[in-house]
């Protein structure tokens, strides 16, 4: 096999990019003492980018790998965080410098959802400046504006999908290990609570708030799959891991996303067939049983005392917006952030920005730079501009999902990819509204994963589709 042509580019812009890293973690270093101890990982991640670049799809996974391992948004900068950020890094540097370049040789177009996409990143540094002009830290400015550019993924997620048969099914994938790292730690996070707990209560009220979009995400995706993979076996599989990601989406203890969860189900049932629905039904009924058997013979009477802590909770969202105190608190952040958007609605004030308003439960004045109304939050970061960019990406991702999910020609597992993705985006619109959603990267990456993979989908389609007709004209 003749020498890949582009590799020694690609091994010199890694190389490049590498050493101007390590210069800058030197004087992170410098500054911050706490940093050295992460310093380790810089040369043994460029040893290995210098051999993922000869397989294009194994560096994906691995960025895909080490963000999961990553996740657990514990304090402080840890060294999983510092693997992926250098992945991802090297891996855009790579794709764009070699990669990209091939593509518009071959005659790769962007269409008006890239054109979006694109002009939305461009937005990112301008934002992360305006927001320093407007008093916020360089650190939480650059840190914003590092979350945002996860976005750039789309790109690679739709050539992935559009000229790759594995892509689909490395994305689907991605979205089961996430939320199978997250249910691993949120289990072992939850374990330890029990084992600290001295009273009843600290049983039912036990939760762990993280993880919460990983665990959504991937409880879909296997109730997804299970309702339009044709093997039984791959069926029950599937099922069986969606009905271990819900339990585990339950335990976050994020109302938001039982709401978002419940609207994916009946999303799916709406659109799914007569068999499909029968088996939905049945399946979820088996698993409450089979699960609810299990818990009571790992946890005995503890597991009552959970079931009827996360009951009450799901309860409560009736009740939320005239009885929980934390849910009121969120009217007076987002009165507060709609005051200073009236003020400045085109330009907005930037990443990392701080603004005040009077917390409820501290009765206090509460400073910070996020609002549970990602929408908002949207507009005050970025302006009118960059909000309508931003939320104007979904419309066009749920077109493409649709045209290719329902169309006939469509194989299964493009169909369940472009199911996914259709469910999804449209069952998580409402839970942004209460939630600060945009403020890590897992929900980022899951908007450049889902909207990359509906389009690249839709362009293998089309091809597809191009090709049936003019066999068939002839």
């Amino acid at each position: 096999m003749a020498e890949n042509p582009s590799l020694p580019r690609s091994e010199r812009v890694l190389w490049a990019g590498f050493t101007g890293g390590i210069a800058l973690l030197a004087l992170a270093c410098a500054i911050d003492p706490d940093l050295v101890y992460v310093a380790w990982t810089v040369p043994l991640i460029a040893l290995g980018a210098t051999q993922l670049v000869r397989h294009p799809l194994v560096f994906f996974g691995a960025v895909i790998v080490s963000f999961g391992m990553s996740a657990s948004f514990e304090e402080g900068i840890q060294p999983t965080e510092v693997v992926f950020g250098l992945l991802y890094l090297s891996y855009m540097g790579y794709w764009v410098t070699t990669q990209l370049p091939r593509r518009l040789d071959e005659g790769m177009r962007f269409d008006l959802i890239d054109k979006t996409v694109l002009a939305f990143l461009a937005l990112v540094p301008v934002a992360a400046v305006l927001g320093i002009a407007f008093g916020a830290s360089p650190a939480m400015a650059f840190s914003e504006a590092f979350n945002f550019s996860l976005l750039s993924l789309y790109f690679p997620v739709r050539d992935l999908c559009d000229r790759d048969r594995r892509g689909v099914y490395l994305i689907l994938s991605a979205f089961a290990f996430f939320a199978l790292a997250a249910v691993v730690r949120n289990v072992i996070t939850l374990s330890a609570a029990f084992n600290d707990a001295s009273y009843a209560w600290e049983i039912a009220n036990g939760r762990v708030p993280v993880n919460e979009a990983q665990l959504f995400a991937g409880a879909v995706t296997c109730v997804i799959a299970s309702v339009t993979v044709t093997t039984l076996r791959y069926r029950i599989l599937m099922a069986s891991l969606g009905g271990v990601f819900t339990v585990g989406l339950l335990l976050t203890g994020y109302r938001a996303y039982y709401a978002a969860f419940v609207l994916a189900l009946l999303l799916v049932f709406l659109l799914a067939n007569r068999e499909r629905k029968r088996f939905l039904l049945g399946s979820s009924a088996l698993l409450l049983v089979l699960g609810s058997a299990a818990a009571y013979l790992l946890f005995g009477e503890a597991f009552f005392l959970l079931v009827f802590g996360l009951a009450n909770r799901f309860l409560s969202i009736g009740t939320a917006a005239s009885a929980d105190i934390s849910f009121l608190n969120r009217f007076f952040e987002t009165r507060a952030i709609w005051e200073r958007i009236m003020v400045n609605p085109i330009a907005g004030y930037g990443l990392g920005v701080e603004y005040g308003f009077y917390d409820a439960i501290l009765k206090a004045t509460w400073v910070k730079t996020f609002a549970h109304n990602s929408y908002l939050m949207l507009w005050h970061k970025f302006g009118l501009i960059g909000f309508l960019l931003f939320v104007g990406i979904w419309p066009l991702a749920l077109w493409r999902a649709w045209s290719v999910y329902r169309s006939p020609m469509s194989s299964t597992i493009w169909q369940t990819g472009a199911f996914v993705a259709l469910v999804m985006i449209v069952a998580a619109m409402p839970a942004h509204l209460t939630m600060a959603s945009f403020t890590t990267m897992d929900t980022i990456l899951l908007v450049a994963l889902l909207t990359g993979m509906a389009s690249g989908l839709f362009l293998r389609h089309e091809r597809a589709a191009a090709v049936r007709r003019r066999y068939g004209q002839r």
